[in-house]
């Protein structure tokens, strides 16, 4: 049987092709064929490979989740382990942002150009086609943050019951986080998530969602997070998800909750 690496991903929720290029490189690298599927429409392959984040990485039995050099991907699989080093996040003070505009397709640059300053043209109005293949993202799809007038971070949202991921209970009246984010570079210093849930969570409640979910990390922002990000902003934790192999260590991962009937 000719073995191959499989990159699955949740269509164009992150709207750069970064990880799927590394992954056929690595691909070339073992001499292994090179098999790339979309799981939007597909929570049985969600299901069969545990997946919980918009890009992962299969090779054989192996399965990481972190957009690493082709030689890093190959040396994560061959050693079935972690790389040498220290998996660093610095956590910044919470701010306030000032304002907030709704996340929809036409506003979708506004969003993506903060955690992808490079995303041509091309890779804008693929995110934005994407979009807006869901009714509810052409109408809302989550905030936009500004401090003195700039964006400083955004949070995305889908209908919980669209997300292809093997969640417990999923609800059309309950909304799911794909991404939020803001930046912890560039000089900012302060990060405006909790500030941005709490804002969303009104918006969510005023549209009549019941509820909102995310997967976490817990010391990590993979695929979100960390946890205390999601704690201070009144989640629980509701399911664990499992481990994600991340470049120099292993994330646990649960999916958590904010409830909006209250």
């Amino acid at each position: 049987m000719t073995k191959e690496v499989l990159y699955l991903y949740f269509g164009r929720q992150c709207p750069g092709y970064y990880m799927g290029l590394q992954a056929r490189k690595a691909a070339g690298l073992l001499g292994y064929a090179y098999r790339e599927l979309d799981i939007s429409e597909r929570p049985d392959l969600a299901q069969q490979y545990n997946l919980f984040c918009p890009g992962t990485i299969n090779i054989d039995d192996f399965q990481l989740h972190y957009p690493g050099r082709p030689e890093e991907i190959v040396e994560s699989y061959r050693t079935r382990s972690t790389l040498p080093g220290k998996q660093a996040y610095a956590a910044l003070p919470y701010d306030e942002v000032d304002v907030t505009r709704p996340l929809i397709p036409a506003t979708a640059g506004l969003a993506f150009r903060i955690c992808m300053p490079n995303l041509t043209d091309s890779q804008l109005i693929s995110k934005q086609e994407w979009l807006a293949r869901y009714p509810q993202a052409r109408e809302f799809a989550g905030l936009i943050g500004f401090k003195e007038g700039e964006p400083v971070g955004f949070v995305e949202v889908l209908p919980e019951a669209a997300i292809p991921y093997p969640l417990a209970d999923k609800r059309s009246d309950r909304a799911f986080i794909t991404c939020v984010y803001s930046p912890n570079e560039w000089g900012l210093e302060r990060d405006y998530r909790p500030s941005l849930l709490r804002s969303l969570g009104t918006e969510l409640r005023n549209r009549g969602y019941s509820g909102l979910s995310v997967i976490s990390g817990v010391e990590t922002p993979y695929p979100n997070g960390p946890e205390p990000v999601f704690l201070a902003s009144g989640f629980e934790r509701v399911q664990p998800m499992g481990t994600a192999l991340l470049r120099h260590k292993y994330e646990e991962t649960w999916l958590m909750r904010l409830d909006l009937r209250y």
